[in-house]
């Protein structure tokens, strides 16, 4: 019976310490269970919501990209259009540069030869009067000589 005593007594204390630890700590225990399964509970809402918050920025992040790749297309595709009518700006106003430039010269190759023309034209008066003079004063008495000096210097006045 010592053994059953004994052993009811160690199962009796074993009871009373479970009974006394529950009445002790039973209450704060299950606080701090409650509380650290609450911690647990935010921790895995502020969680996934940082999840869907780097999820949303990363959307957000990708829509921008895509944006300023669009914007970048635009740009480059704004540029080159800009470039090309420069371009052919640039080519017309050569164009119309050198058409200038050729009709300058044209007009200064006409001045020139009108210039050369008369100049050959007074070369060849002179020429001939020269040659007439000689011939005429060999051929010819004085008193027609005159008159045909005369005519010819009014000849020569009613063309200037």
């Amino acid at each position: 019976m010592e053994l059953n005593f004994t052993l009811i007594m160690q199962i009796l204390n074993f009871l009373i310490l479970v009974g006394v630890l529950t009445w002790l700590l039973y209450k704060p225990v299950t606080r701090f269970l409650d509380k650290r399964a609450q911690d647990i509970k935010e921790l895995i809402n502020k969680t996934e919501e940082a999840r869907e918050e780097s999820s949303r920025n990363l959307e957000e992040s990708k829509r921008r990209i895509l944006e300023a790749q669009k914007e970048a297309l635009h740009i480059r595709e704004t540029a080159r259009a800009m470039a090309e009518s420069e371009r052919r700006e640039i080519m017309e106003h050569a164009r119309k540069e050198a058409e200038r430039l050729i009709e300058e010269a044209k007009e200064g190759i006409n001045r020139e030869v009108e210039r050369a023309k008369k100049e050959l034209k007074k070369e060849v008066a002179i020429l001939s009067i020269d040659i007439a003079e000689k011939i005429i004063e060999r051929n010819l008495d004085e008193e027609i000589h005159r008159r045909l000096i005369d005519d010819y210097i009014e000849e020569t006045r009613r063309l200037h």
